[in-house]
């Protein structure tokens, strides 16, 4: 299949850079040193371990998601696009490939921490935690659903703004639910900015175990949520893709 094809493609271009090997040390450094922080016996008995592992986890996929579109666009910025045309592929075909590349590769960072958490926990704590894989696993849709916003913000601005707007956004948008019970109490002005925060903006709040939204399951939502918002992302770069002129490379 031609999508797929093209995303194994776009994933060994993006895990080839040297920028990748540095950002996986930097990574690496990062998560050893969150561990060694405390005492583990007394991280165990307070769960302050487990704590440590998904901060340090959703930190750098979040890391990863504002890295890699940021890479991606620049390499398609100053070297034209990876693979277009020349085997038929559509423009549609090429955008879904970026998509679909940043998902698996932040999904593979995902299946890594699961591995490497499952192993750790297993050997200084009590296991891995059904509650603890849920907030991971929300953590990985979480990020993914930021480099979809910061892929979709550089069609129509530059990369790097398109990095600072979509930073912004994740941060309005985690508060999205506190800013609702806020707004209650205030005006009507307040409360419409809090409706279209919540509901037009991407709302990232949804993916956050402990925030004070109520939609059921809060894994099928999240995941449910992630699936319509990541479409309509894709189709707002379609909107604006179809009509660039194209060099490729």
């Amino acid at each position: 299949m031609r999508v797929v094809s093209t995303t194994r493609f776009i994933l060994k271009s993006l895990l080839s850079e040297r920028a990748t090997g540095l950002f996986l040390v930097i990574a690496s450094i990062f998560l050893v040193l969150s561990l060694s922080l405390s005492d583990i016996n007394i991280a165990v008995k307070y769960r302050l371990l487990e704590d440590a592992l998904l901060a340090s986890e959703e930190f750098i996929m979040l890391l990863a998601a504002v890295f890699y579109p940021f890479l991606l666009m620049e390499k398609e910025r100053k070297g034209g696009l990876f693979v277009f045309t020349l085997l038929g592929y559509t423009r549609s075909k090429y955008l879904l490939s970026l998509f679909l590349a940043l998902f698996c590769l932040l999904l593979g960072i995902f299946v890594v921490f699961f591995v490497f958490d499952f192993l750790f926990l297993s050997v200084f704590a009590d296991g891995l935690k059904s509650e603890f894989a849920q907030k991971l696993f929300l953590g990985s849709f979480c990020s993914t659903l930021l480099s979809f916003t910061a892929l979709a913000l550089a069609r129509y601005v530059s990369n790097t703004n398109a990095i600072i707007y979509s930073v912004f956004l994740f941060f309005i948008g985690s508060g999205a639910d506190e800013l609702m019970l806020y707004a209650k109490d205030g005006g009507a002005l307040l409360q419409a900015v809090s409706y279209v925060i919540y509901y037009a903006l991407p709302n990232f709040s949804f993916f956050d175990p402990l925030s004070t939204d109520t939609h059921g399951n809060k894994l099928i939502f999240a995941v449910s949520y992630f699936a319509i918002y990541g479409a309509l992302l894709y189709f707002a770069a379609y909107i604006k893709f179809k009509k660039e002129a194209l060099k490729v490379g």
